[in-house]
């Protein structure tokens, strides 16, 4: 679905159409985004540790963990993704505000049950962040330092897009000072990330490796997808899901 490493002024001067797959892996990142914020806000992983190393808490003391409901999730990029995000946010009772560069008609933010926020205002009222747009000139770093200062101090941060949208040295930071409750992470800057990366010592974090996207049951329609797009090329029609800067 990503294209960053497509050099798209070359393509536009050759009058090449730069194609990605239709959203063929929209459920899977979508529901990877949500698996994310419950693992985070759960302490999944520190519950694991403790059960499987014989420590046994059972409603005994515990960190602070936190419940999905009735929480305010702030999508940035409201694509086909973001968009299942949504959907599948409301049926945990989440509460769902947007910002993207297309805003939606109000019509079409009445039906999907999501307000538009700017982006400063979407960070300052988030209880939870799902970060879904492409990587481009605009919104590499468009999580910097002083995004990450406007969330609160219970907020959980979540990226399933690309690393480089997020600053990562100053996300480190912010997690190590305990700035934000946690993240969870799919992408990074390098990838993978090298051994001495801090975020892999970081307990408040959760990463998978870039695996949001494929599963069992999207490779057909991944593949399906391509191939029928390539033939319609082949027959001399438009090819489908062109991506925006080339439309």
């Amino acid at each position: 679905a990503g294209y960053d490493n497509v050099d798209l002024e070359a393509a536009r001067r050759a009058k090449v159409p730069v194609c990605n797959n239709g959203g063929a892996n929209a459920v899977s990142v979508a529901e990877h985004a949500i698996m994310l914020m419950l693992t985070v806000a759960r302490r999944v992983v520190w519950q694991h540790g403790n059960v499987s190393a014989g420590r046994w808490r059972g409603n005994g003391p515990a960190p602070r963990m936190y419940e999905l409901y009735d929480k305010t999730l702030g999508i940035i990029g409201l694509g086909t993704i973001g968009k299942k995000v949504a959907r599948m946010a409301k049926g945990f009772g989440m509460r769902v505000q947007y910002y993207d560069i297309q805003r939606l008609t109000e019509d079409q933010e009445d039906a999907l049950g999501v307000k538009f926020r700017l982006l400063r205002e979407l960070l300052r009222t988030s209880d939870v962040v799902s970060l879904n747009v492409p990587l481009n000139a605009s919104t590499r770093h468009m999580i910097g330092a002083p995004e990450l200062a406007l969330l609160k101090p219970h907020a959980i941060l979540v990226n399933t897009c690309r690393g480089p949208v997020i600053d990562e040295p100053a996300l480190v930071k912010a997690l190590s000072a305990n700035k934000l409750f946690g993240a969870g992470l799919d992408v990074f800057d390098q990838e993978p990330p090298p051994a001495d990366n801090p975020l892999l010592k970081l307990d408040n974090v959760v990463l998978t490796a870039h695996f949001a996207g494929p599963t069992w049951d999207n490779h057909v329609a991944r593949f399906r997808n391509a191939f029928d797009n390539v033939e319609r090329v082949e027959r001399g029609e438009a090819p489908f899901w062109v991506v925006p800067e080339l439309k």
